[in-house]
């Protein structure tokens, strides 16, 4: 497929695009997707589709990558930070309510590590949701509830590119015609500009890759799915805190918690075991966000979860061998549940 791509001289907005963006949305179960530069991107466009601008405001986690409140915050329109669950680490819907005011524009939930948000709930309370789903594709519960979705195909996603590339789904065929114009300058034909736009396409050879991948997305998903089984099953819940699984989670990471975390970590690297801290500096606390006014303790939640988080490898295919590892690592650093 790759070499058809490269000896057909077509890497624009080319075939392998049309076909995946077909084939993503009969696999998200949509009605349109269409592919973008990254999944950034994919926020910004759906915001600015959506009309989101200055003097907006857009509600969204603490606890999550930087992009979601970069992109609120490109729009010119307000990220208004929410207080996140303890055990599922997405957003609380009873704090996303507390936080809605005549200027709320969106909420933007964020399905963290593969795990679904509360997408139910949040839609309940009348502002229109966005589902950044950048770590979620391959779950069976998303996609289909809020105006739009977002995807990354960043390297190291469950389905991902061999570089940058990402997605916009929608139920809304207006709203996918508006983020189609966005993505190319604004046209439809590259004759007439109706909007002030962005060139953000996904590429063709990524295109071409992702339709390869995509076949073998569940598998992948499945393979997660039993290697997270598999680390209870061994015990690693004897030493920490693991994350709660339910039918929808794609396992993208398998986040732990502890009070012991440095312990832990330190006892991996001993181990020549690798592991991670994510959003050890949550959004509200960034350098770039300061101008918003939050401080420490204002999200007490998300930064409880930030002082204790710590990932574990996981990956498809990761052998019974290597998790026997991990946990007697873990295990050593804190036998003693936290």
């Amino acid at each position: 497929m790759i070499d058809g791509v490269l000896e057909s001289g077509d890497f624009i907005l080319g075939p392998n695009v049309a076909a995946f963006e077909r084939e993503a949305a009969a696999y998200l179960g949509v009605r349109d997707a269409v592919g973008v530069a990254n999944g950034t991107d994919a926020l910004v466009l759906v915001l600015d589709a959506l009309g989101v601008g200055a003097g907006d405001e857009v509600i969204c986690p603490a606890f999550t990558f930087y992009a979601t409140a970069e992109a609120i915050a490109r729009r010119g329109a307000t990220p208004v930070f929410a207080d996140v669950d303890s055990a599922t680490m997405n957003l609380d819907a009873e704090d996303v309510a507390a936080r809605i005011t005549p200027r709320t524009k969106a909420t933007i939930a964020v399905h963290l590590f593969g795990r679904p948000a509360p997408v139910a709930e949040l839609v309940q309370l009348g502002v229109p949701l966005i589902e950044d789903a950048a770590q979620a594709f391959g779950s069976p519960e998303i996609a289909r509830t809020g105006v739009a979705s977002t995807f990354s195909f960043y390297p190291t996603k469950n389905l991902f590119a061999l570089g940058d590339g990402g997605l916009v789904s929608t139920g809304d065929a207006e709203l996918g015609e508006r983020v189609r114009m966005l993505r190319f300058h604004g046209s439809r034909d590259k004759v007439d500009f109706e909007l002030l736009g962005y060139n953000s396409r996904l590429d063709e050879l990524q295109a071409a890759v992702l339709r390869i991948f995509l076949a073998e997305l569940d598998g992948w998903v499945a393979l997660r799915r039993e290697a997270a089984a598999r680390y209870a099953e061994l015990g690693l819940g004897a030493a920490c805190e693991l994350p709660e699984d339910e039918p929808g989670h794609a396992y993208h990471l398998f986040v732990c918690r502890s009070p012991e975390r440095d312990r832990i970590r330190a006892a991996l690297k001993e181990a020549e075991i690798g592991s991670a801290v994510y959003y050890g500096t949550p959004l509200h606390l960034q350098p770039a966000l300061a101008y918003l006014g939050y401080v420490q303790g204002s999200l007490p939640v998300t930064e409880q979860l930030a002082r204790e988080n710590f990932s574990v490898p996981l990956w498809a295919g990761i052998d019974s061998g290597a998790q026997e590892r991990v946990v007697s690592a873990v295990q050593a650093a804190a036998p003693v549940a936290s």
